[in-house]
């Protein structure tokens, strides 16, 4: 383009956005993007000097309109998000129809969710949406990611247990990156206690989410709290039969990493950490003498966690 060529910038970005907002079949989403980012590179080129052509003659002005810029980029690429998951769905007219609307024009945020994502059940667009959109409704979070799970564990449902389980952690940390800086949109309580109770009867380690989690930069303090938390739950011991046993093993796990490695907990928290770790301990291993003394894994525990405290005591 001459305006860019010539150093032109704020004009060259004009244009480039017009182009880009152009209803028009002829121009898909993806030259729309390009527009776009060629347009934000104008303006981050562009100096203080006024543009006639435009009439943009202050340095605020041009930062607002870089900013609205940036703002329309981000919608633009959930747009893009939206129409790649159409594209991997079964094809049908509504779905043809939804795909060519998309690349005809750049739609808004509410157009988005109402006449996409939420039309076509793509959960995850719809959690991007509501993220961008700065929108918090816990309860409608908590049945996005609740279908964004079972999406998945669908999907996976053939598979051999390796893969399920790396397929669904690779899931769970893509999502992390996007949207673990916030709770309000990655309910961690939440996706824990569903996560383990949707795979309660999958061949995978006790510990594979936790292990996960740690990777994607949960505190193991917080870890040990929320796992407590879960096992004293009277919530869904009557739909997951092996509820305690399960939970124990996880806690045995997190508790066990720390006497591995105490930099997992910060210096300031470690002696808090230990002495909630010991009283935790004691409580479990009095859970587990009620239980059935026949069952080996009870059995099990029980050496295991008294192993555990013995070395807990250890470190403080």
């Amino acid at each position: 383009m001459y305006y860019e060529r010539s150093g032109h910038f704020r004009a060259a970005a004009h244009i480039l956005t017009k182009l880009a907002e152009r209803r028009s079949p002829d121009v898909n989403l993806y030259k729309r993007l390009e527009y776009l980012s060629r347009a934000i590179v104008c303006m981050k080129s562009s100096d203080s000097r006024p543009t006639a052509l435009f009439g943009d003659t202050t340095q605020s002005t041009a930062g607002e309109f870089l900013h609205e810029l940036e703002e329309k980029m981000e919608v633009s690429r959930i747009q893009l998000h939206i129409l790649e998951s159409l594209h991997k769905l079964s094809d049908s007219v509504p779905t043809q129809e939804a795909i060519n609307a998309l690349n005809c024009d750049l739609l808004d945020i509410t157009q988005l969710y109402e006449e996409f994502a939420d039309r076509f059940n793509l959960a995850e667009c719809q959690l991007a949406i509501l993220h961008c959109a700065g929108h918090h409704d816990p309860n409608l979070i908590e049945t996005i990611w609740r279908n964004i799970i079972d999406s998945d564990l669908r999907a996976v449902s053939s598979m051999s247990s390796d893969a399920q389980k790396n397929l669904i952690c690779n899931k769970i940390k893509h999502l992390a990156k996007l949207y673990m800086s916030s709770e309000k949109y990655f309910p961690i309580e939440f996706i824990v206690k569903y996560l383990e109770t949707k795979t309660q009867n999958f061949e995978f380690e006790s510990q594979w989410l936790t292990e996960s989690l740690l990777e994607m930069g949960v505190k193991l303090t917080d870890l040990l709290d929320l796992y407590h938390k879960l096992y004293k739950s009277r919530e869904l011991s009557t739909s997951w039969p092996r509820k305690q046993i399960h939970l124990l093993r996880v806690l045995a796990f997190i508790i066990n990493a720390f006497t591995f490695n105490q930099s997992l907990v910060s210096f300031a928290e470690r002696r808090h950490f230990c002495t909630k770790s010991l009283d935790v301990l004691s409580a479990y291993l009095i859970d587990l003498q009620t239980m059935d003394s026949e069952d080996r894994a009870v059995r099990s525990l029980l050496y295991d966690l008294k192993a555990i405290k013995a070395k807990v005591e250890r470190c403080v």
